[in-house]
């Protein structure tokens, strides 16, 4: 199959993704803090208090039920527009998003300890990379594509894709603000969703060329 000028542009994104994913994974793995990782959540921490209630929506947000539901929803509403294909890219984020675990437990790398950081949230599984930005950023990206096919008036769409841009941005600062996360693990959550976005925009950009009847 020859690749487009498009096609080619994302094979190499997604390529250094996974580069740059790999040699994160393998940091992670030796369980050492690295000290710009210390110094990052520090100062993060250190930011001024009015970083804490968007933090914490952001957090309740990429969490598993209500981005599932957020997901779900989408997906519905996008199928009920007569737009399959879109709605199956939007579902199929729950694959990154199960992958997830199993690299986490693959890499098994240690979460941030009070003795270092303010901690007020500790999840059970490992650190690397973080589940909340992979989740946030595959749902919301999606939604910020699809938004003016899913929301036919020109203002909510508008809306939902201002809200996805706060929620991809805030949402790695969210995980180090809660002592969730080192910066890097934040890091490898963005590479690992671009990993799947990046084939799924490709995938997408080809059937739009093509056309439905394809």
């Amino acid at each position: 199959m020859t690749l487009s000028p498009a096609g080619r542009v994302w094979l190499v994104v997604w390529l250094v993704a996974l580069a740059a994913f790999i040699a994160l994974a393998l940091r992670a793995s030796t369980d050492n803090v690295w000290s710009i990782d210390l110094s990052l959540a520090q100062r993060i921490q250190d930011g001024p208090g009015i970083l804490g209630p968007p933090s914490d929506l952001a957090n309740w947000l990429g969490s598993t039920l209500p981005l599932a539901l957020i997901t779900v929803a989408a997906a519905l509403g996008l199928l009920a527009r007569r737009l399959p294909v879109e709605s199956t890219l939007l579902l199929a984020t729950f694959l990154p998003r199960a992958a997830d675990l199993a690299v986490k437990h693959l890499v098994g790398e240690a979460r941030p300890t009070a003795d270092l950081v303010r901690v007020s949230s500790m999840p059970d599984s490992p650190g690397f990379p973080s589940g909340h930005v992979v989740g946030v950023v595959v749902v919301f990206a999606l939604l910020y594509v699809l938004a003016p096919r899913l929301l036919r008036s020109p203002l909510p769409a508008l809306a939902l894709r201002a809200a996805g841009v706060l929620f991809i941005a805030i949402i790695g600062i969210a995980r180090v603000w809660a002592g969730a996360h080192w910066p890097s693990d934040v890091l490898g959550g963005y590479l690992f969703a671009l990993l799947y976005l990046a084939p799924a925009a490709a995938l997408y950009q080809r059937w739009q060329r093509r056309g439905p009847a394809a």
